[in-house]
């Protein structure tokens, strides 16, 4: 209409997954703020999965593997928003983008590489300050355990880390790691201590952090399985893998196993555990170089550990990097389409989103 401002665009940056795993639950947020500011909605799904294979079913050859990064990730977006009008048939109006977990650390480094290309970010359970030496093994595993105690019980949280000590001590001893084989099927016998050391940081990772981060307050089918390779180019402490690491941060220790089997057995592919920092910056570092991002993390999510610090507000240059800390949430809820079941600490997490949201397109 003459007169009216541009529309806006509301892009989803997709995660490590076939973008319909997020279109369904990730985008409701975004659905139901477009009508409210006159935009449309878009979701990019990340290079080599889903059908998004840049070589076809070749695409998963060591050579061809070179081209998964976050850099390249990064610049598959930079090119939708800078040619949106062309290959989207969007109006040339600001795009601000939406991201969860590993998407919400892409949206959040995007405004740091690309500002001149989107309006603001909302980077929700964004894992952007985990990394090596920074000692959030322990807090991560914590955190994850603490959820049973808050939202369960005093004693069922005892019952765990009880239940978690005696596997570990099990885990020390022959006699104990074949009896563990056995309770827990594994798929081949655990014949060496470090087979033992990785069962019990499985157990916590793989089921109980899992339970806890995904501990929606209506079903939910969110995660799926997923190939192993981001893990091992450079998120080599989110091992998303079936290799024997489950989905935790690893110890230092494990670290190494896991750089040993990118090399060995990833395609040749060799980590680079300290690039992202080295290009992003820490949390800290991260939220004083940004403008205009929302980052939240839900109190049952255990990767909350890795967020940018609570005081981001203070550290951004205008105040505009802010973190929230949603109670009674779980992982990245926040993007979720509305439910009667969201506790109040969502419901105000997405008033405050819409908020910012409102005010980068108002001024862009």
């Amino acid at each position: 209409m003459p007169g009216t401002a541009p529309a806006a665009l509301l892009m989803y940056f997709g995660n490590e997954g076939a973008i319909e795993d997020f279109y369904g639950n990730s985008g409701g947020l975004m659905f139901e703020l477009a009508p409210k500011l006159n935009a449309s909605v878009a979701f990019l799904e990340h290079r080599y999965y889903g059908s998004s294979l840049p070589f076809g079913n070749a695409s998963y050859g060591s050579d061809e593997l070179a081209f998964l990064t976050v850099e390249q990730a990064l610049a598959d977006m930079a090119l939708v928003l800078a040619t949106s009008s062309e290959i989207l048939g969007a109006a040339d109006g600001p795009a601000v983008l939406f991201g969860g977990s590993y998407g919400g650390m892409l949206a959040a480094w995007f405004m740091l590489k690309y500002p001149h290309l989107a309006a603001g970010a909302v980077a929700a359970s964004a894992p952007v300050d985990l990394y090596p030496g920074e000692g959030k093994e322990r807090p991560f595993f914590d955190a994850g355990l603490e959820v049973y105690g808050t939202y369960g019980s005093a004693a069922c949280e005892a019952d765990l880390r009880a239940a978690l000590a005696a596997l570990a001590a099990a885990a020390k001893t022959a006699a104990g790691r074949d009896a563990l084989a056995r309770s827990f099927r594994t798929c081949e016998p655990l014949p060496d201590p470090v087979d033992g050391d990785r069962l019990a940081p499985y157990a916590n990772g793989r089921a109980l952090s899992t339970l806890a981060m995904l501990d929606y307050p209506y079903a939910s089918a969110f995660v799926a399985p997923m190939p192993a390779n981001p893990a091992c180019t450079e998120l080599p402490l989110e091992p998303l893998t079936s290799d024997g690491f489950g989905f935790f941060v690893p110890q230092s220790p494990a670290l190494a196993e896991v750089e040993a089997a990118c090399v060995r057995d990833r395609f040749g592919v060799a980590p680079r555990p300290d690039w992202l920092r080295q290009s992003f910056g820490d949390g800290a570092q991260l939220a004083a170089s940004l403008r205009n991002v929302v980052f939240t993390d839900g109190d049952k999510d255990p990767w909350r550990v890795g967020g940018v610090p609570g005081d981001a507000r203070a550290l951004s240059r205008d105040g505009s990097v802010v973190h929230v800390l949603i109670a009674d949430a779980a992982h990245h809820q926040d993007l979720f389409a509305s439910d009667p079941a969201d506790s109040p600490g969502v419901v105000a997490a997405r008033v405050l989103e819409f908020e910012h949201v409102s005010r980068w397109v108002a001024r862009a």
